[in-house]
């Protein structure tokens, strides 16, 4: 009687397996994509890197952002940017005036009749205006105007520069105005315009 048998080791062939050393009967080896990382790694990575945008405040660069677009700084400027325009300040020729061309004129806490005042100095007499988007000539372009002193309900007021493209531009200018000329061409070869305030 033979207590062992000897069988000859056969190895089968099955048409799930991908690879010779591959376990008979498991679950199919799959070939790892070339070109990218794997799914749980890509994961860590991405949540690593958003963390450290976070850390630094860089939102919005880096991770998942292409690209970053600058705001439009033409019409960002508040009406209280200046060196004298602290919380609450205003500048100083608030009201309804009277031209000595017979025109009126209305200077609010951020207009100076149909235009923005950007920015103004109150110390230094000057204010950066912009023109409104449907101006005919100027849309949306800066100017810079210097004023006198008020007294007694009056003063004077000539736009030195104008035309410019940004505030910055603006108060980069150089051009001045001579307040000792008032009525004839202290204003650029022309009078200054003089302001009369309504009762």
């Amino acid at each position: 009687m033979k207590l062992f048998e000897n069988r000859e080791k056969t190895t089968q062939q099955d048409p799930t397996r991908s690879s010779p050393t591959q376990p008979l009967g498991a679950a199919p080896l799959l070939p790892m994509r070339t070109g990218r990382a794997p799914t749980a790694m890509w994961r860590a990575t991405r949540t690593n890197c958003l963390a450290i945008a976070s850390f630094f405040a860089i939102a919005g660069t880096g991770c998942d952002s292409e690209s970053s677009t600058p705001a439009n700084a033409s019409d960002t400027t508040s009406a209280q940017d200046g060196a004298d325009s602290g919380a609450g300040a205003a500048i100083e020729l608030l009201g309804t005036w009277t031209t000595n061309f017979g025109s009126e004129e209305t200077i609010a806490a951020d207009k100076w009749g149909p235009q923005k005042i950007a920015s103004f100095d109150n110390a230094a007499n000057v204010a950066y205006t912009q023109n409104p988007p449907d101006d005919k000539y100027g849309p949306n372009k800066f100017s810079k105007q210097v004023w006198t002193e008020p007294k007694a309900n009056v003063f004077y007021y000539c736009t030195v520069d104008y035309g410019k493209d940004s505030i910055d531009l603006a108060k980069a200018s150089t051009l001045v105005a001579n307040d000792k000329d008032l009525d004839k061409a202290g204003c650029g070869g022309f009078g200054w315009t003089k302001m009369t305030k309504k009762p």
